[in-house]
């Protein structure tokens, strides 16, 4: 008797016990595939676990893919700043329902400063949160991986209350990656050069892009940066800083350029203005010196002309100041003529102007002649102190450097005991007669005229 009450009682405990054991234990579902299962059926085969709990700040993209959670109608998901208790809703329990998520559900949330990530679970109050050291057991309640084919996305599986073993983390299913945009870089004309900077970047970036000053093409030819434009919106300033809010494309525009090269002949002259870099099809102003002194009132260098490989090209060729076409890389010349200063005077000096005094060009040949003085009688031509030419009016002068060139006269003095200080001596007796014939013939002339008003 008493066994068969031990068993009846024995029966009605196990009777009890299998009815009350849902109550205490959370039910194990073979079904649910662990978070592995899960992630390989997702496509995520390239994982690694990570270390991390905590994620920088940034603009974020999360995705919810599953939910095997046993109250998934109560869960929540959402991010916190790291130390404080600001709990910001992402997803709630209905959104994803039951199983896989079909298609997943994709959001994107702010956060401007170090944050993490927590599951809410409503039903039971309790919450869990990425960093396990806030857990109220101080254990992990997440998982977290690397995609490796996405370095910047994390993959994380989040487990409520462990019990008998249920630790798949498999209760909500998310990635988190950090949202990026592409930065293109282009220059205009298309492909001259590449500038650093084309990439992904996080949310609100800045990128700063230096464009070269120029860019070589062959001698003589070059491109000339002009402005940056970010979506055809002109950016002063070189460099810039492209604020990465959204995709953008930034354009270095560049100017196509050629090198004047401005010389002289002879060369070493002086320097012209106008040598460098101009825009291809505009026109270069070029100026040199008229005159350049090589010995001041003796020698100089006299502005002849311009002279290019092609001379339409120069505006006014015979202008010291004029303007040149670019339309290739090209080289101008000022020309000089070598210029000598020629003096002309005579002696005694100034009892004439002779013409010819001046400046000639080199290896000029220059007539001289020297007339003819009242009172004086021409001797010789002498240039510089040597004589030329005895008795002859009419010479020629070279221009080979500057030269002084003096008509030599004699004067012919009338009276005294000479008639020329330089000729031979007159007799007194004919100087005498001379003025005795005049004073008679003065007095004569006057005695008849007084005869003639006295009738």
């Amino acid at each position: 008797m008493r066994l068969r009450s031990a068993k009846l009682l024995a029966g009605g405990i196990f009777a009890v016990l299998i009815l009350f054991l849902p109550i205490f234990v959370t039910p194990v579902h073979a079904e649910e595939p662990t978070l592995e299962e899960i992630l390989n059926n997702l496509g995520f085969t390239n994982i690694t676990e990570s270390t991390a709990e905590t994620f920088p700040a940034g603009l974020y993209e999360v995705t919810l893919y599953a939910e095997f959670a046993g109250y998934h109608s109560t869960n929540e998901i959402s991010y916190y700043p790291v130390n404080t208790s600001d709990f910001t809703l992402i997803f709630s329990g209905p959104e994803g329902n039951s199983g896989y998520i079909t298609p997943p559900i994709n959001k994107t949330f702010p956060c401007n400063a170090t944050f993490g990530l927590s599951m809410y679970v409503a039903q039971e109050d309790h919450r869990y949160y990425t960093d396990h050291f806030k857990n109220p057991d101080g254990e992990n309640h997440s998982r977290i991986y690397l995609n490796l084919d996405e370095p910047d996305m994390y993959i994380i599986g989040f487990e409520n209350l462990y019990g008998l073993g249920d630790r798949d983390y498999n209760d909500m299913v998310l990635s988190l990656k950090p949202v990026k945009h592409y930065l293109t870089v282009e220059t205009d004309p298309s492909g001259i050069i590449s500038i650093p900077g084309e990439d992904w970047y996080d949310h609100c970036t800045n990128v700063t892009l230096t464009a070269p000053d120029t860019v070589s093409v062959s001698s003589g030819v070059q491109y000339n940066f002009d402005y940056w434009d970010v979506d055809s919106i002109t950016a002063p300033g070189n460099p810039i800083v492209v604020h990465m809010d959204d995709n953008h494309t930034t354009t270095a525009h560049y100017i196509f350029q050629y090198y004047l090269t401005v010389t002289t002949d002879p060369a070493g002259v002086n320097t012209p203005s106008g040598e460098g870099w101009y825009d291809a099809g505009s026109y270069a102003s070029i100026s040199t010196d008229e005159l350049i002194d090589i010995v001041p009132g003796s020698s100089r260098y006299n502005f002849s002309d311009w002279t290019t490989a092609n001379m339409s090209e120069i505006t006014d060729p015979s202008s010291p100041s004029t303007t040149v076409l670019m339309d290739q890389p090209k080289t101008v010349t000022a020309n000089y003529e070598t210029q000598y200063y020629l003096t002309v005077e005579t002696d005694p000096l100034g009892i004439a102007t002779i013409p010819g005094e001046g400046w000639y060009d080199e290896s000029t040949n220059v007539p001289l002649t020297a007339p003819s003085v009242v009172d004086y009688k021409f001797l010789h031509w002498e240039v510089d102190g040597v004589p030329r030419d005895a008795g002859d009016e009419s010479i020629s002068v070279s221009m080979n450097m500057s030269h002084t060139a003096i008509a030599c006269y004699e004067e012919i003095i009338i009276g005294g005991s000479t008639v020329s200080v330089k000729s031979p001596l007159l007799p007194t007796w004919i100087s005498l007669n001379v003025m005795l014939i005049a004073v008679v013939f003065i007095t004569s002339s006057w005695v008849r005229k007084r005869r003639m008003r006295t009738k």
